[in-house]
């Protein structure tokens, strides 16, 4: 198990009576003993941001140099079985102490943020990045949470810096512009193709992105209903894997809120242009949903709207897969 902190030591930096109060607290405490994460979540307060509007979207560049690692981390397989999984817990800073969830989960803080409150949530066993046999833990995850954390999945081919390390992550709530939107996004850009008493799902295309969005009070009609579009694109996609998906889900007003981000390919081709001609930035849930991490300046300064929609566009499930995807589910 990872070495989980004492209520006894959490309660000298805040309240320890629920979840929130107990993350908000281990944040406080590890800033105190850990230098690293110290110093780059102080930072977060001088990052560079550039505002993108694509008709009623908001996209935040975010100029966040600590992020090079992830954004250029290499994830074929030889790289991975060559080094050490950074998520094992004999393998983490010793500095770094857990709040525990369940027996299966523990809360880590990501001592790379990209948003004040970063969490990483990995899972107690080195496993791989799939979340088919783990959407429930996903979804009590969300629900012990409430309204105060939003929580991410990255797929081990879209995102994910540890694709051999069942993980989530968790940043705080209403920071992701998509949250915000979605009450537009659904009236504006969405098809609502399940419509029931229980619940509600809708394929969205706006501007950017394509997803599905799906809404319920039920956990068991969402994990159907999850399932259904996971097993869907799998058909669609030929692949018996997992599909390249990034899954985002928040709990508000008694309903849990779930987007699947169904993908066309891990990084777009400005990625793997040579010289100047390079953008570095590798999409990831966050970046689907506002966010857009860009770790070197110069990509900073001169990337462009039209460039930013390329990318978005290209990683993106296309619209004609989705469609089928819709008459599938």
């Amino acid at each position: 198990m990872y070495r989980e902190i004492e209520d006894g030591i959490l309660s000298n930096f805040g309240s320890v009576n629920s979840l929130p109060q107990k993350l908000a607290s281990l944040i406080k405490q590890q800033k105190t003993v850990w230098e690293l994460l110290d110093k780059n979540d102080d930072a977060l307060s001088d990052v560079k941001i550039k505002e993108f509007i694509f008709d009623d979207i908001k996209i935040n560049l975010q100029f966040n140099p600590h992020r090079i690692i992830s954004t250029s981390a290499k994830v074929d397989k030889k790289t991975i079985e060559n080094r050490k999984c950074f998520l094992c817990k004999e393998n983490i800073p010793a500095e770094q102490s857990a709040v525990k969830f369940n027996d299966e989960f523990a809360f880590l803080c990501n001592p790379f943020p990209i948003i004040n409150n970063h969490f990483t949530i990995p899972h107690v066993d080195h496993i791989p990045q799939q979340i088919a046999n783990y959407f429930e833990s996903f979804l009590d995850i969300v629900f012990s949470l409430k309204d105060n954390f939003t929580i991410l999945y990255n797929g081990p081919k879209c995102g994910a810096s540890a694709p051999d390390h069942l993980h989530f992550q968790c940043v705080k709530s209403d920071v992701l512009p998509i949250e915000s939107e979605m009450e537009l996004l659904l009236s504006k850009y969405s098809k609502n193709y399940l419509n029931e008493a229980e619940i509600k799902s809708y394929f969205v295309s706006d501007p950017l992105r394509n997803f599905i969005f799906i809404q319920s009070d039920n956990k068991t009609k969402i994990i159907e209903e999850f399932e259904r579009v996971y097993k869907s694109l799998q058909k669609v996609f030929e692949n018996n894997e997992e599909p390249l998906l990034n899954v985002l889900s928040f709990y508000r007003n008694d309903c849990w809120n779930v987007i699947v981000y169904p993908r066309a390919k891990h990084r777009p081709d400005y990625y793997f242009l040579e010289g100047d001609d390079q953008i570095l930035i590798s999409p990831a849930s966050i970046d689907l949903c506002g966010v857009l991490v860009c770790p070197r300046e110069n990509d900073f300064n001169r990337v462009t709207s039209k460039q930013i929609q390329t990318i978005f566009r290209e990683v993106s499930c296309r619209t004609d897969n989705l469609s089928v995807l819709l008459n599938t589910v």
